[in-house]
């Protein structure tokens, strides 16, 4: 992801605006959702399935931190590791 940080203005709802779809064999998932219109508080939620079982983390965070984190839990999750907050 390039460009400038996501804010919580960038989306109108509360669906993901940004989804990542990692590769590796832990088949994980990593989005970033608006919380709230007015402010730049965000959410990014990570999902994974390891031995069958479906796993997840997430993080409420600002706006600008995001694109960093979402982006570190996709690296982790292409190399078979589970992200962690």
């Amino acid at each position: 992801m390039t460009g400038r940080p996501f804010t919580a203005q960038d989306a109108r709802s509360s669906a993901p605006f940004v989804t990542i779809r990692a590769g590796g064999t832990l088949e994980g998932v990593v989005t970033i959702s608006a919380i709230a219109a007015a402010s730049d508080t965000v959410l990014v939620h990570a999902t994974w399935t390891r031995l069958g079982e479906q796993q997840s983390v997430s993080a409420t965070i600002d706006g600008r931190q995001a694109q960093v984190l979402a982006n570190k839990w996709s690296n982790q999750l292409t190399l078979d590791r589970e992200p962690f907050p």
